[in-house]
């Protein structure tokens, strides 16, 4: 067994007991087990579900991308509420689409169509970019007007003050992220108090934005992300930096290395016509999406396709330089031994795989 960081919070209360009065900060093993039980219940029929807690709200398949997510509470007097977010569905088109729409947009903007605006934060610097398509997702999430967090929030009276864990697994991992951090520049969202785990989280966005994300909560010690190091899925999607994605000023600023810059300079406008051709076979996908989004928002406003168009590709950041956000904690992977049936390339990315590592290197 490896021994537990200084900080790793005893879990011998269980959640339930640690969150009655306030979150505790630090990583706790228990809340984390609990919280990848309930993801797996999302994921997996017939998955055990975590000791002292009920579900409270299931969510229909929603959106383009067929989103769903659970509100569970403790059972324990004023215990908190904990907000699980599935992952990618396999089966579903829409679930894949949004995994591949992996382009950097704006993380904070303001849309203006006829007489109508449109804004939107997950980060406070200009410079954060988010994954296309789990923030879009993430958007949806929170707005929809029936089945999205806010909504449900505000139809089941949580009141303000409650403790909210938010959980999610692979492609939740990241919709749960840019979750908390739309919560935090929501006014509606802000009312209460979070605390995130994720397990096997893609990149959510670029440094930047893990920037924002984690000087506001993971120095709190209150958002972490426990990463296998077998897993292939945190290591996605593919990440290229160039140039223009460090601060300045540095050595290699064009005005002071000619032959360096130049050579970045080609690398960049190769990956700068990646992205346009990219963007040219997604279009209209990515088109029929934000259409959803904005019309969630103001269904009776008519929004032109070309309109559509132009709003995508002002939000678009000509970068790939992604990044993990939140505290992580490493999980050191083993080899399958479960022989062929079971030693897929999914082995290590299963929640049940990430549970038995906890256990076993995670000290209670």
């Amino acid at each position: 067994m490896l021994s537990a960081p200084a900080w790793l919070a005893s879990a011998s209360l269980g959640v339930a007991a640690a969150a009655s009065q306030s979150f505790q900060p630090g990583f706790n093993l228990q809340e984390a087990l609990d919280l990848a039980r309930m993801c797996n219940v999302l994921e997996t029929p017939g998955a055990p579900k975590p000791d002292n807690w009920d579900v409270v709200y299931t969510s229909p398949d929603f959106t383009f991308f067929d989103e769903k997510w659970q509100l569970w509470r403790a059972k324990s007097a004023n215990g908190p509420y904990a907000i699980a977010i599935r992952g990618t569905v396999f089966n579903n088109i829409g679930s894949i689409v949004e995994d591949a729409l992996a382009l950097l947009i704006k993380a904070q903007a303001t849309i203006t169509f006829g007489s109508r605006q449109y804004g939107y934060k997950f980060a406070a610097d200009p410079k954060a970019g988010l994954h296309l398509g789990f923030a879009l997702a993430a958007l949806m999430l929170a707005e929809h007007p029936v089945n999205g967090v806010l909504a449900q929030f505000k139809a089941l009276k949580i009141p303000p003050g409650s403790q909210v864990f938010i959980a999610g697994h692979s492609q939740g991992a990241s919709v749960a992220t840019l979750l908390r951090s739309y919560l935090h520049y929501n006014t509606i969202g802000k009312d209460n108090l979070y605390k995130t785990y994720v397990f096997a989280q893609p990149k959510p966005g670029n440094d930047y934005y893990a920037f924002d994300f984690e000087s506001l909560f993971s120095n709190q010690q209150l958002a972490y992300r426990v990463t296998n190091s077998l897993d292939w899925v945190p290591q996605v999607p593919f990440t290229i930096e160039l140039l223009r994605d460090l601060n300045t000023p540095n050595p290699l600023n064009p005005n002071e290395d000619a032959a360096v810059a130049a050579a970045l300079r080609t690398s960049r406008d190769q990956v700068v016509a990646l992205i346009n051709r990219v963007l040219s076979k997604q279009i209209d996908k990515l088109r029929n999406q934000t259409s959803a989004v904005l019309r969630n928002r103001f269904p009776k406003t008519p929004i032109p396709n070309a309109v559509i168009e132009d709003i995508i590709r002002s939000l678009l950041i000509q970068s790939l330089n992604f990044a993990g956000a939140a505290s992580e904690i490493a999980l050191i992977g083993k080899p399958c031994q479960g022989g062929p049936d079971k030693c897929d390339s999914w082995y290590q990315h299963h929640l049940y795989t990430y549970e038995a590592l906890m256990r076993s290197q995670l000290r209670m």
